[in-house]
């Protein structure tokens, strides 16, 4: 007995000893000292960080269980720091730990239990100073808010609150160059800086970059480089990214005029600074406050007026102006998060999905072509092209340029950049040393030119926008990453032209293999805001196959013109749009303007008729037809929805159904009804949509006055 009391007494001296030392070697740890980064329950992991240099072997606790303001419940696992000290700034990932495998990447764990809920859920952090004191809370996270009564930590900086349900979290915000106080308030914004899904796949590698940090009172501003930054042209948009380090807004835009956030001289206005977030279908975010850092490697929009109004705020004198930053430029690597996040669980990126708007953080000009090998590091699904902000495109109109991979990307210069496959997460890493070099531009060569090409305009006098065909051996009738996107001009009254692809895509640029075998209806949709009469326009196919026919149909006045005998066609439009407002980019509309109506419907069709093309081609005739005829549907191939015309010598009882290719009836869009003489295009019983259909070939099939017709069709999603 002797023996076991004093085994016990041991034991529990050298327990007490452990806690005892906590006091001693922890005694500094305080609220905020760390945070939570990140959770993912599917693996039973966490990740934090630390905001202070935490001592050789010191102590902390973990827990999910519910805090009464004195004490916790059964639940704890306990965290050594190990033999060395851990500096400020460090991420420590902490793995299954609900089970007996728990694990810790720094140090050493014991105990298990702490499982993360998709709802419900508080993680606490904390250190106990003796056996007779109450524990010191340290951080927490949790999907419960209420759970944070009785706490004494600041909910929103040391309490973090996520969404509900959520079954993986992670912090995306800056991580270089911010105090403890900064860091903690990004941390506490999780609807900007954490991307936080709902149901979240299991596989997931915690995002382990350190973070930088500098005391409150240390300069900023050593080793300081004098960056002067031109602001050239007319008011407007501008795109921004900041090539030095704890740039804050305030500081990178002076005295000019800004709106909408803290701060500014019109805190209550509409927003005039935008960034970008791809999660949750994409949407954009101002900062809180000029004082802001921006994020290096993020592309910014503001919105700068001339400044020519005497007595008014702002440097006054109208453009040019010239801004300078004396701040210490980025160090040779710069990390930046890109997603690609398919919100609407479609099963593909559409829409603005996949969107990632960045900035060049640099003092030179970036290689278009060593960036893109960056961006495939992190994911293959890139598109082709880097698209940057000109003002200039369309006589003025403005548009988006296409980089291809010889061309460069200049110093502050935002662009855009588009994942195509879902699931992309992961942290791009900008070289300076390996994307500005001569060596680089030159080894990154472009794609040869095309075997051949076309552009179709359509404007006024003035502005215009382009469509633009290129032939590829490569490339499809359906989308692919040689397919260049639309992203509508920032102007306000701007014309926008693009086809519509996929289920909420659009299309700028449509390449096309060299070899076609079939007739294909490309939809032609605009948006031209306070436009009357518009003109499209064009140079001669030349470069392309001299067999194949070129028309364009306009619906509405039903007419086919031939693009190789004329150059030009001219319309009315039924009502003007109203302007995009161009002092403010709503959130729901955006630069990519996915909720701007196309003044057009469907009106226009650019289609291309190969010679070996089984379509009947001639145009339709004034009188009634002298026969019943099913006629090509349009657009085909098509992805949602497309027009099954006909045509009736005299009245006649009609059934329209479609089938699959095993013989299934899918739809009926008419069923014995009688229809009267003549082409029927415009009725609204012909309009198939096949949204809940699978990609495939259908069978259109029209019976009327004794007679059976069918027509291949094929949908493409």
């Amino acid at each position: 007995m002797g023996k076991t009391l004093l085994c016990f007494l041991t034991k529990n001296i050298f327990v007490w000893g452990l806690l005892l030392g906590v006091a001693g070697s922890a005694a500094a740890q305080s609220a905020g000292d760390i945070a939570f980064v990140g959770i993912n329950s599917n693996s039973s992991e966490f990740a934090i960080v630390a905001f202070a240099d935490l001592s050789p072997h010191t102590t902390i606790f973990f827990t999910d269980s519910k805090w009464d303001g004195s004490v916790f419940e059964t639940g704890d696992i306990r965290w050594e720091t190990g033999n060395t000290l851990i500096s400020a700034g460090t991420i420590v990932t902490f793995h299954n730990t609900d089970t007996e495998e728990a694990s810790v990447s720094i140090g050493r764990l014991s105990g298990n239990g702490l499982k993360w809920s998709p709802s419900n859920t508080t993680f606490f952090s904390y250190r106990v100073p003796d056996l007779q004191s109450v524990p010191t809370l340290l951080a927490a996270i949790s999907n419960r808010k209420s759970s944070y009564s009785q706490i004494n930590l600041k909910v929103g900086e040391e309490a973090i609150v996520l969404n509900s349900p959520t079954m993986r979290a992670v912090y995306q915000g800056m991580r270089e160059g911010r105090s403890r106080g900064e860091y903690l308030q990004l941390i506490g914004d999780t609807e900007r800086n954490w991307e936080q899904p709902a149901d979240e796949p299991a596989e997931y590698s915690m995002d382990v970059t350190p973070f930088t940090l500098r005391k409150p009172t240390e300069s900023t501003s050593s080793e300081s480089s004098s960056f002067v930054i031109p602001i050239e042209g007319e008011g407007g948009w501008k795109g921004l990214s900041s090539p030095t380090k704890n740039t804050s807004f305030e500081h990178l835009l002076g005295n000019l005029r800004i709106r909408g956030i803290a701060g500014a001289g019109d805190p209550g206005g509409e927003a005039t600074i935008f960034s970008w977030k791809e999660q949750n279908g994409g949407s954009f975010i101002s900062p809180e406050s000029v004082t802001d850092y921006l994020e290096p490697g993020r592309g910014y929009f503001a919105y700068l007026p001339e400044d020519d109004e005497p007595g008014a705020e702002g440097i006054q004198g109208g453009l040019p102006k010239t801004l300078t930053v004396d701040e210490s430029l980025h160090d040779q690597i710069v990390g930046i998060r890109v997603t690609a996040t398919d919100a609407d669980q479609s099963g593909s990126i559409d829409g603005m999905e996949g969107f990632n708007l960045l900035g060049n953080p640099f003092d030179m000009k970036i290689s278009v072509g060593a960036l893109k090998e960056d961006l495939r590091e992190v994911h293959t699904s890139i598109n082709n092209y880097i698209y940057v902000w000109n003002p200039e495109m369309g006589g003025g109109n403005g548009g988006f340029d296409r980089l291809n991979n010889n061309d460069v990307i200049d110093p502050m210069q935002p662009f855009w950049v588009r994942y195509m496959d879902e699931g992309v997460r992961g942290m791009l890493r900008l070289d300076r040393n390996s994307l500005g070099t001569e060596d680089e531009r030159e080894f990154h060569r472009s794609l040869p030119d095309p075997l051949g090409s076309f552009e179709l305009r359509l404007g006024t006098d003035a502005w215009y926008d382009s469509y633009r065909i290129e032939l590829r051996e490569e490339g499809k009738v359906e989308e692919d990453k040689l397919d260049g996107y639309k992203l509508f001009s920032l102007k306000s009254g701007s014309i926008n032209l693009y086809s519509p692809v996929g289920s909420g895509n659009r299309l700028a640029k449509n390449v096309l293999p060299r070899r076609l075998e079939q007739e294909i209806q490309i939809p032609l949709l605009f948006s031209a805001a306070e436009k009357r009469r518009l003109s499209f326009s064009w140079e001669r196919p030349d470069e392309l196959p001299r067999e194949w026919e070129l028309m364009l149909r306009d619906r509405k006045q039903n007419r086919e013109i031939n693009l190789r005998r004329s150059d030009s066609y001219d319309f009315e439009l039924e009502q003007p749009e109203t302007a995009i407002k161009e002092a403010s980019i709503p959130s729901e509309q955006a630069l990519l303007n996915t909720s701007e109506k196309a003044t057009s419907s469907e009106r226009f069709y650019l289609t291309i008729r190969p010679p070996d093309s089984k379509e009947e081609t001639a145009a339709e005739e004034e009188e009634l037809p002298k026969s019943i005829r099913l006629k090509p549907n349009y657009p085909n191939p098509f992805s949602n929805t497309t027009t099954i015309p006909y045509e009736l010598d005299e009245p006649t009882e009609v059934t329209l159904t479609v089938w699959n290719m095993i013989g299934q009836k899918v739809a009926v869009l008419i069923d014995g009804e009688l229809k009267s003489a003549g082409s029927h295009d415009g009725d609204p019983d012909i309009n198939w949509n096949a949204t809940s259909m699978p990609s495939g070939m259908y069978i259109a099939r029209l019976e009327a006055g004794g007679e059976v017709f069918t027509r291949k069709m094929t949908l493409i999603k």
